[in-house]
């Protein structure tokens, strides 16, 4: 009884290491772009020249555009012949 006991807890610790290996051997290890991701996130100079960039991508609409309109008024002292 006692040795039938012994193979019951023995079998199911046996039984809980595999399962809790097979589930944790699912998770996928990180891989050197998520490393890359984190340090450039936690790096302030990468920051800011992201930032840079991002606001060098919205003067570049205003390039484009228009010229602003200007009004100019002419005035000569002697008629013109």
């Amino acid at each position: 009884m006692l040795k039938n006991k012994k193979y019951k807890y023995l079998t199911l610790i046996i039984f809980s290491i595999l399962l809790f290996t097979f589930v944790n051997g699912q998770k996928q290890p990180d891989s050197l772009s998520v490393y890359f991701e984190i340090a450039a996130k936690n790096n302030p100079t990468v920051v800011q020249y992201f930032y840079e960039y991002q606001a060098a991508l919205e003067k570049v609409p205003q390039v484009g555009s228009l010229p602003e309109p200007e009004l100019s008024i002419g005035y000569f002292l002697k008629p013109m012949e």
